[in-house]
Parts: structure tokens; C-alpha cells; sequence
């Protein structure tokens, strides 16, 4: 048997410039596919979305597809089971310690702007607190501590409020029914109503603003952080006593809801939809 030429054995490898291009487009790809409707996207809406030819395009998702991240069915393709199992990942990762390290420049900017203690804290294990992963505290003689591993009820806390405002109503219903709503000043907020009327106006203005709910010379702003695909993924606190931060709440509630939003962007979630 002849040999086969060396034109018939080399295989054909992209230009350096189109490989480039190619992995460029990936993530795109992915999040218009994981926007589209459940009936998929076609290869035409996604040619005309990314502007990459129809003949590219497919070759780019027939890779995808061998690995799994895609799938197609009656001309329509959607999000493989490879994508979902990353996208788990991810969230999973960020939320057993990677979030303290991501949002660890922006606590810094948000104490050095405002001169106050700044807190980030996620969900407890348990569902009924807020725990504090990371803080940074004031450099005022008189301050308020935030201490790492410290827990705050989630209906008596500008950061449980945060939360409250944005997980689901099942869950939200389930917790007021069962906790102890112990009134901690009087100022506390313990009847379910009055609770459920400030988690609509925290999620409406983006920010929570909590007077004397666990003491009451602490005066508290929160806002949340999101991560790629929506859900609560912590919040970021900004506490303060109640003689020098009242006079500048607007600043302070614009301060961190803005922080909120930057470390919600750096998560993977669109700003816009904050």
C-alpha cells in the first residue's frame, strides 16, 4: 500500500488569530444560550446575536457539544449538562469561602470612603442568621465592632432584612411563622406585617437602612450582592452609631448599595438588573 501523503496525515489547525477569536466568543455563546427561551436559540439568532458566520458558529457548538456544554433538537440548541454542572460549581465554590476574597477590594474602598465599619456577611447554615465572613472596622474612637463569625438574627438586622428582601416568599413566610421575634430595644420590629411591608421597601430602594433593631445606638445600611444567575448571594453592611451617621444617611445608603452592585459585577451578575 502507497503511503499516504503528508497533506492527508497533518491535521488542520486554526490560524492562532481564529483560535483566539473562537474562545473569545465562548462565554457569549453560553450566556445567550442560557438567556434564551426553553425552546433554545437557533443557529441563525445566535449568528445574528454574536455576528459570528453561520459555518463558524456551528463548528464552534459542534465542539461544545461533543463536550457536553451544548445540546441541540430540532434545530434549536440549548445549555448541555456540562454547562449547568460548572455553573454549580462556581456557585458552589464562591459560597463555601471564595466570595470574602472577591469582595475583599471593594469592603476596602467602601471603608476608606465612608470612615466606617464595613461588613460582608452571608446566609448561616442554619437559615435564621447572618454570619459575618469579613469586616473591616472603623478607625473612629467610638465605633461599632464588626467581628468576624458573629451572627445577627435575619429579622432584627439591616443584613437579615437584605436577605429577607430577596429570598423567596415560601421561605420568607416559613421563617416569620417559626422564629422567636424577640423585641431586643424598642425600636425592634417583631409583627409580620411591618416586617414584610420593609423587606418590599428594601428590595424597591435597593438598600436597607435598620435604626436600633439590636441596640439602640447602632444605626445599619445594607445592600445586596447577587451572584451570576440572581440569588442572594450576601450582603454588604455598613455600620455606624446613630449620633454620627444619621446626619449622613443618604451618603452612606448610596455608598453601599453602590458597593453591592460592584461586587455583584465581579460575581458574574449584570449591574443593570441590580
Amino acid at each position: 500500500m502507497p503511503p499516504r501523503s503528508a497533506a492527508a496525515v497533518t491535521p488542520q489547525i486554526a490560524p492562532r488569530g481564529a483560535a483566539t477569536l473562537s474562545v473569545a466568543r465562548l462565554p457569549q455563546i453560553l450566556d445567550l444560550l442560557s438567556r434564551a427561551s426553553p425552546n433554545g436559540a437557533s443557529l441563525a439568532s445566535l449568528s445574528a446575536q454574536t455576528g459570528i458566520p453561520k459555518s463558524s458558529l456551528l463548528n464552534i457548538l459542534r465542539g461544545l457539544q461533543s463536550l457536553g456544554y451544548v445540546t441541540s433538537a430540532n434545530g434549536a440548541y440549548h445549555l448541555g449538562r456540562e454547562a449547568y454542572a460548572l455553573a454549580n460549581l462556581i456557585i458552589s465554590t464562591l459560597r463555601s469561602g471564595r466570595l470574602p476574597a472577591i469582595a475583599r477590594p471593594a469592603l476596602q474602598r467602601l471603608a476608606d470612603k465612608v470612615g466606617e465599619t464595613v461588613i460582608l456577611g452571608v446566609l448561616s447554615q442554619d437559615e435564621r442568621h447572618v454570619v459575618y465572613v469579613d469586616a473591616i472596622e472603623s478607625r473612629h474612637t467610638v465605633r461599632v465592632s464588626g467581628i468576624i463569625g458573629n451572627h445577627t438574627p435575619l429579622y432584627a438586622s439591616t443584613g437579615g432584612w437584605v436577605m429577607l428582601a430577596h429570598l423567596p416568599d415560601g421561605f420568607v413566610d416559613a421563617y416569620l411563622r417559626s422564629v422567636d421575634r424577640v423585641r431586643h430595644t424598642a425600636k425592634t420590629l417583631t409583627g409580620i406585617d411591618e416586617l414584610k411591608a420593609m423587606y418590599r421597601q428594601v428590595r424597591e430602594q435597593g438598600v436597607s437602612i435598620a435604626i436600633g433593631q439590636m441596640d439602640e445606638s447602632i444605626l445599619g445600611f445594607g445592600a445586596p450582592v447577587f451572584d451570576a444567575g440572581g440569588t442572594i448571594a450576601g450582603v454588604v453592611i455598613i455600620s455606624s452609631v446613630v449620633s454620627r451617621a444619621l446626619q449622613r444617611s443618604d451618603e452612606l445608603a448610596d455608598a453601599v448599595r453602590e458597593a453591592g452592585r460592584e461586587i455583584s459585577g465581579l460575581l458574574g451578575h449584570s449591574i443593570a438588573a441590580v
